[in-house]
């Protein structure tokens, strides 16, 4: 930590600034690129105004430089911290040429949108009317198919009742036979008394014939 802080209280101690900027030869004119800080000392190369330049170090006025690959001194005062004005003018152009383009681009883009979104719409319509169609067909068919569903019901029912009314006639039907059963036993029944009255009125009439014949007999005498 010690260390540091005597670093850094070094540099500020040391004539000039020793810490790189970006810095721009003014858009006034060129400017020249000496070997050593002065103007006696001989002209390494001619600078153009704006020319972005890397500032090593400051001494007296003068500023050491590197422009490209190439380090001389240069009069601090004919720095700036921003570019020439038609550096930024023609950077100006350049972007609002490139926004254009981003913006007729974005365009393109909106209208491809809009048309795909219009293509939707109409994808959206053909389905909805497709749904439509199936489902009327659905509904159709359910009508279709109850139809025949009823009708096996009602012959469920049909044939419930027939069979219901079989059985009934079967059961009037033994309940007849017993009863015809039963009158022809009564019949019978009957038959056997009057047969049975007769040859007893058979045996006993011709015995009282007989006896009232005999007291007719007496009595004449």
């Amino acid at each position: 930590m010690r260390s540091i802080f005597t670093a850094a209280l070094l540099l500020l101690l040391l004539p000039g600034s020793l810490i790189a900027e970006q810095r721009f030869i003014t858009d006034d004119l060129s400017l020249d690129l000496r070997r050593e800080p002065g103007n006696e000392f001989r002209i390494l190369r001619m600078l153009p105004a704006g020319t972005p330049v890397t500032v090593l170090e400051t001494q007296d006025g003068w500023s050491r430089v590197r422009a490209d690959d190439i380090e001389g001194w240069v009069i601090s005062r004919f720095l700036m911290d921003e570019p020439a004005a038609r550096d930024r003018l023609a950077e100006f152009q350049a972007r609002a040429q490139r926004l254009e383009g981003e913006n007729a681009a974005m365009r393109r883009e909106v209208e491809e949108i809009r048309t795909q979104f219009a293509s939707q719409q109409d994808d959206i319509e053909r389905l909805r009317d497709a749904r439509d169609s199936l489902r009327q067909q659905h509904e159709s068919f359910v009508a279709s198919a109850a139809e025949p569903m009823r009708l096996m019901e009602e012959n469920r029912r049909l044939l419930e009742q027939i069979n219901e009314l079989e059985e009934r006639a079967y059961r009037q039907e033994l309940d007849n036979a017993v009863l015809r059963t039963d009158v022809q036993r009564d019949w019978l029944i009957a038959g056997g008394g009057v047969l049975g009255a007769g040859l007893i009125l058979g045996l006993i009439l011709p015995s009282l014939l007989r006896r009232r014949q005999r007291g007719l007999r007496s009595e004449w005498m």
